[in-house]
């Protein structure tokens, strides 16, 4: 799970009466941004007090840019939301199906959720400033696929050159060239195998991020497991880990997901003998899935923000430095761990919480 999204006011609650908004409306909120926000079905808001709701987050970014060109849309009721970076836009249900089919939930919660997307996009606007490589990694991330069709366009042309070579001069030079394309390739499926897994770490920070936006936008460190919490997000879930496509190695079960992708997204869990080692059990298991959840991994991290966070989040004057200095936590933190790709692949989790609870203690 994210933009993201995040922030501000806590002076503005957010309206608890539902107002039914069926109508399709749009409109252009901050100038300097050039954000438009769209409201697509029925609404347990409408368009305005939407906008509301997200000026009150960039109330929150203090010195963090807002996001600039971002447009996010409310769509028809459902399950998660989403922020695209690609894209620059963000669509989360105009009501939480926390049940299934059965009636939607609360407007905070569905509020919650876009603020942790709007989280997503707050960091892709401003992790550049606070972490160059970080940018780096986004940067060749975004050039994989124009290299992969390289790749094969090399390939090509390599064997079409040892098939068409006629004389003993020609054929050792394509079987050189062939060798060394090949080599190249090698070198490169290295590289990506690496980034994918820095890229799963940098989606653990940036969840992070983001949950804690709304954590402080309502000032609830359980905000959003409150808004996610119901059958119909974990039934979800249970459905893909039975997907014989998806050939994991682990097949997690109701209550693991339960535990693995909300309980540990409590930002006042406690982390005692108990609860850390049944954290190390299921970093094991997702790491046998060939994965490094981006929920999971931080979650200790997320009880160490909340208490340092937990007596500013009410206090205007302190307040809207929250974020700046969790994203410059974040950035420093990255910097000094992931200079080096091949890390990813030696990741100790509890030495990484550890080392950014120490970050987060000294920076608050």
């Amino acid at each position: 799970m994210k933009k993201p999204l995040l922030n501000v006011s806590i002076l503005l609650t957010v309206i608890s009466q539902p107002v039914v908004a069926a109508e399709r409306c749009e409109a252009v909120f901050g100038e300097v941004f050039n954000r438009t926000l769209e409201v697509t079905g029925p609404a347990l808001l409408t368009q305005k007090q939407y906008q509301e709701f997200l000026n009150s987050v960039d109330g929150l970014l203090g010195p963090l840019k807002a996001p600039e060109n971002l447009k996010v849309t409310m769509t028809e009721p459902g399950v998660g939301g989403v922020f695209s970076k690609d894209g620059n836009l963000i669509a989360v249900p105009t009501s939480f199906l926390k049940y299934g089919e059965s009636k939607g939930s609360h407007p905070k919660f569905t509020t919650a959720i876009l603020a942790h997307e709007y989280g997503h996009a707050v960091l892709n606007q401003n992790i550049k400033d606070y972490s160059k490589l970080w940018h780096s990694y986004e940067t060749e991330r975004t050039g994989s696929a124009e290299r992969a069709q390289k790749a094969m366009r090399d390939t090509v042309e390599a064997l079409n050159a040892l098939r068409n070579a006629k004389t003993p001069e020609e054929k050792a030079a394509a079987e050189a060239n062939k060798a060394k394309v090949f080599a190249e390739i090698k070198v490169s499926s290295e590289r990506g195998t690496d980034l994918v897994k820095m890229l799963t770490i940098m989606t653990a920070y940036n969840e992070m991020f983001a949950d804690t936006v709304s954590v402080v936008r309502f000032q609830d460190p359980r905000i959003i497991f409150k808004s996610l919490s119901g059958d119909a997000l974990i039934a979800s879930s249970v459905k893909m880990y039975k997907d014989p496509a998806t050939a994991y190695a682990v097949r997690f079960s109701e209550k693991d997901l339960k535990r693995i992708t909300l309980e540990n997204r409590q930002f006042d869990k406690s982390w005692g003998p108990a609860n850390l080692q049944q954290w190390q059990k299921d970093i094991s298991a997702t790491i046998a899935n060939k994965e490094m959840h981006p929920y999971l991994l931080l979650a200790p991290a997320r009880s160490a923000i909340w208490d340092a966070i937990k007596n500013k989040v009410r206090n205007p004057a302190e307040q809207p430095q929250i974020l700046a200095k969790l994203l410059q936590v974040i950035g420093n933190h990255f910097e000094a761990n992931f200079q080096d790709i091949k890390n990813a692949q030696t990741l100790n989790p509890m030495e990484m919480n550890q080392s950014l609870i120490r970050d987060i203690e000294k920076a608050f």
